[in-house]
């Protein structure tokens, strides 16, 4: 049965402010999760580049290898900055020690059979402000630690 056109626009006529309702109701939700998702990706970019960017430092500390006119240690932490160049967060909390002697001597790159470990402590500011205020100052603090034994040099 086929309806008169008045009848159809009629029955439609109810339902024009449904739609807005039902989008201010899933939309804060939606950006929610959206942001969410964008914000945890950040995270675990920068988490994963930043424990490469470790371990990189310590593969070329247990050579034993230095950079012309610098010590070991700082050729260990600018190679460290160096493999962290492409994240958007100040390097600046970087522990070398080693275990030498049956005891951890920081700030030390240890000598031939020595155990190192290298930890950095990073502070990444969050950008979603309704996760960011679960976290004081909305900021995240990750940490990446990376342990070897130096080659006989």
């Amino acid at each position: 049965m086929i309806l008169p056109l008045a009848y159809r626009a009629d029955r439609r006529a109810p339902r024009n402010g449904q739609v807005a309702v039902e989008f201010a109701l899933v939309a804060p939700l939606f950006c929610l999760l959206v942001f969410g998702v964008m914000e945890y990706g950040r995270l675990f970019f920068t988490q994963s580049a930043l424990q490469n960017a470790v371990q990189e430092a310590g593969r070329y500390a247990s050579a034993g290898n230095s950079k012309p006119g610098m010590t070991r240690l700082q050729s260990v932490e600018a190679v460290l900055q160096q493999g962290a160049v492409g994240l958007n967060v100040a390097i600046n909390n970087i522990q070398i020690s080693s275990f030498t002697n049956g005891a951890w001597v920081s700030g030390s790159a240890g000598g031939p059979g020595d155990t190192v470990a290298i930890t950095v402590t990073v502070q990444m500011k969050l950008v979603t402000l309704l996760i960011g205020q679960h976290f004081t100052n909305a900021v995240y603090t990750m940490t990446a630690s990376s342990t070897f034994k130096n080659e006989p040099f």
